[in-house]
């Protein structure tokens, strides 16, 4: 029973700070490329937090509470780790791809708008048709997010990269179904 509390609590924890390390590396990025904080703060009893930084405080807890329950539903109470031998590897695997879908959602507007991007881009536009319009395509449809203000930008990728990772965690955690016997 400790080691799968402790099991909890390092999954629990571990989880939940490399998705803070990520999307700390995501609002640096996006503070060097157009995001200015107004100097707006909420304080309460002394405690001051600028209000941008409420985001990051809501993944913290969304984090938290989605790898507890992650973990509470492959392994429940009544049985140990022990009951199902691959409980471990579905929830690596759950992490995993969780994780990929939450730092993907999170960088790829930054991505898409990076010069480097467009001239990759533009080299395999010359070469096929089918790049071409796929870039003409994207250009356009990047153009409507491009025009949001930086801070609409910045929630906008934050809730989406938030849903995906509850999304793809909830899949990828969930208990398998069982196998109909046929007599």
């Amino acid at each position: 029973m400790a080691s799968n509390s402790a099991a909890k609590l390092l999954s629990v924890v571990g989880v939940t700070v490399i998705v803070l390390l990520i999307d700390f590396l995501s609002v640096l990025y996006a503070t060097s490329h157009g995001l200015t904080f107004n100097n707006q703060n909420l304080s309460l009893d002394g405690f001051t937090l600028a209000l941008e930084w409420l985001p990051f405080i809501g993944v913290a807890f969304v984090s938290l509470v989605l790898w507890y329950e992650a973990f509470v539903r492959i392994f429940p109470r009544r049985t140990g780790p022990e009951a199902d031998p691959l409980a471990y590897l579905r929830l690596l695997r759950g992490i995993v791809f969780a994780l990929a879908a939450f730092a993907w959602l999170l960088l790829i507007p930054y991505i898409l708008g990076s010069d480097w991007f467009w001239a990759k881009l533009s080299d395999l536009s010359r070469s096929t048709n089918l790049f071409r319009d796929f870039g003409t395509w994207l250009l356009g449809a990047e153009a409507k997010f491009i025009g949001l203000d930086a801070i609409w930008q910045y929630s906008t990728v934050q809730i989406l990269a938030v849903g995906a990772m509850v999304l793809v965690a909830w899949l990828f955690t969930r208990q398998p179904r069982r196998i109909k016997k046929f007599r």
